[in-house]
């Protein structure tokens, strides 16, 4: 747009320059566009605080200071007044005596505009907090521009573990992970840096089973691969790696991946230690895992936590791992959870000492076998996401703070893992939405919390409706499988579209643009819904030109009339018609099409 008279892209193009040639003064850190974010090893060396590090991460830790009250400073300036959110990651080492924090927030003229007391956990791994004793909020009002500080104060007290503060204008931009990047810079966006960050694609067998022994005679379960962190593997090549040196620790994790690639085309996979995570060069390497350190309910509950807490700092990680099982009572549990987790690890050697145990060794084993062909039918749902953490660096599994133990696991499944082994009912608090129990098919009305009846050996797991999931007709190992027939199951009752992605699984040509897409689109109206299988977006080599599909619309009405692009489609059993199961409340569609073709079906039910 051209106008000389002032027009609104040349008005914010004056304002971007103006601002980009803005001088301010110098500053530890800076306001950028509402956001400030400090790590404790860059501030200014303060007496009585001292490096440690400690799992996952470097910080700072306080000393034992007589008659000294303790301080931390961060010194910040702000170019947008206003009230921001108060985050603060940290912690109080285990055994420490201190159990409290301060927090005082000054003006340039050290007027005091804010004060806070915080109750940290006990605990290496430094977590983010954000109320105070209480259970206030933490938040500060800065009215004009200028210099702020946030000080930390211990009392003299040592134990104190502080790793980063950030602060977000009225608290749209809250931390997760480990957080946004320094601040140090008026001129960079942490938002875009984050987004930069590089996240590579695991190959594609590595979503199936993982397990510890190579040895399956007298296991039916056959594994895609074995893991690296138990023992040797053939299938890895003995790749173990532990990364020790916090100089080296990211120069080595790039080594192992480099020897892991096999060749140069070839994607790299290992189970490494969880090294510093504010580095985000381990995002290039997957995958990591960190010890579980402790048997039975606090295993799976830790586990929960990694994946779901958005203040955890393992949340940052888009493909963990988890490779220590829990106690006997908790392994059809532990199994279950790692169905829907980033990687499915079988414990076969434990597995296999327990069935000599158990009075009814066969279910046992039919349970462990009936998650596994799950998670390897939903290869395509799972693998669809990599894209996702690659082009947004959005992660599969996400939780919502407020929703404790609870998680998305993509866009259609709501995860309420129980940590005990026997059955019993929970309270799940659902998002907004209308979900449906995947096994018993009970309805929820999402945005509140409902008792829900947890069924024997069954994992509690929820979809949303207008969800859109794709299986493999088959339970096979990855590699031996593919997508040329896909069921994809769509729930009724709102609208909702899905994005499969697919590459060769194997090589890094993905990087090159060799991949392809295709969209799946429903959506209802009063009387009739309409589906869209969209046409193939890019591709790769060895991509075949057809596809079949068993579309099978779930809780659907008897229709009147199916059409595709227009035409009518006739109903009985067999490719290109339609029927409708009563026994399954389901309307099913047998369809062949080919890749780069588009179709519309219009389902009329009135």
């Amino acid at each position: 747009m051209k106008d000389s008279s002032g027009s609104p892209t040349l008005f914010l193009a004056l304002i971007l320059f103006t601002a980009a040639c803005e001088r301010l003064p110098t500053s530890e850190f800076y306001e950028v566009d509402g956001i400030i974010s400090a790590n404790a090893l860059s501030v200014e060396k303060q007496k009585g605080w001292e490096p440690v590090d400690i799992p996952l991460t470097a910080s700072l830790i306080s000393q034992n200071q007589i008659d000294q009250r303790g301080t931390l400073d961060f010194t910040f300036y702000i170019r947008n007044p206003g009230v921001y959110g108060i985050w603060v990651m940290g912690s109080i080492y285990p055994g420490s005596e201190t159990s409290s924090v301060n927090i005082r927030i000054t003006d340039e003229e050290n007027f005091l505009l804010e004060r806070y007391q915080l109750m940290p956990d006990e605990s290496t791994i430094p977590q983010w907090i954000s109320r105070d004793h209480n259970g206030e909020s933490l938040f500060a009002k800065f009215e004009r521009r200028g210099f702020y500080t946030v000080t930390v104060e211990t009392g003299g007290l040592p134990g104190v573990i502080i790793h980063k503060l950030h602060l977000t204008l009225d608290n749209l931009r809250e931390p997760v992970g480990m957080g946004y990047p320094e601040t140090r810079s008026p001129a960079v966006d942490p938002v875009l840096e984050k987004r930069e960050h590089t996240v590579r694609i695991p190959p594609g067998w590595a979503f199936g089973l993982l397990t510890d022994r190579t040895d399956y005679d007298s296991w039916e379960l056959k594994a895609d691969g074995c893991t690296t962190v138990i023992g040797s593997c053939n299938s890895f090549k003995n790749r173990k790696v532990d990364l020790v040196s916090d100089t080296k620790r990211h120069d080595e994790l790039r080594l192992a991946h480099k020897t892991s690639m096999g060749n140069e085309s070839g994607r790299g996979f290992l189970l490494a230690h969880a090294p510093g995570l504010d580095d985000p060069l381990f995002k290039k390497y997957p995958a990591l895992w960190f010890p579980d350190g402790g048997p039975g309910e606090a295993t799976i509950g830790q586990q929960v936590k990694r994946l779901a807490d958005p203040g955890h700092p393992l949340y940052e990680v888009p493909y963990l791992a988890f490779t220590e099982s829990s106690g006997k009572d908790e392994l059809l549990r532990w199994v279950q959870l790692q169905a829907f987790s980033n990687f499915m690890f079988i414990p076969l050697k434990q597995i296999e000492e327990l069935l000599l145990e158990q009075e009814d060794e066969r279910q046992l084993l039919q349970l462990v076998e009936e998650y596994a062909d799950l998670r390897r039918r939903l290869f395509p749902y799972i693998y669809s996401y990599t894209l996702r953490s690659r082009t947004t660096r959005e992660k599969m599994i996400t939780g919502k703070r407020g929703y404790p133990g609870q998680y998305l696991f993509g866009e259609a499944f709501w995860a309420a893992p129980l940590v005990s082994g026997e059955a019993a009912s929970r309270s799940v608090r659902f998002p907004e939405g209308v979900w449906y129990n995947y096994h018993t098919h009970e309805l929820y009305e999402g945005g509140q919390s409902w008792i829900v009846e947890e069924q024997e050996y069954r994992f509690p797991l929820f979809v949303k409706a207008g969800s859109i999931i794709p299986y493999r007709p088959e339970s096979v190992p990855i590699e031996a499988g593919n997508n040329e027939v896909l069921i994809l199951d769509i729930y009724t009752g709102d609208a909702g579209t899905f994005r499969l992605y697919e590459d060769d699984g194997i090589s890094t040509d993905y990087r090159r643009g060799e991949f392809s897409t295709v969209a799946f689109r429903w959506f209802e109206h009063e009387d009739y819904g309409t589906f869209n299988i969209g046409a193939m977006v890019r591709g790769f080599e060895g991509q075949t030109e057809t596809r079949k599909y068993k579309l099978r619309f779930l809780f659907a009405e008897r229709p009147v009339t199916v059409t595709a692009n227009g035409d009518l489609v006739d109903e009985g059993r067999g490719e290109g018609l339609w029927h409708y199961s009563e026994e399954e409340n389901a309307l099913v569609i047998d369809w062949e099409q080919e890749q780069r073709r588009r179709t519309e079906f219009k389902i009329r039910f009135r």
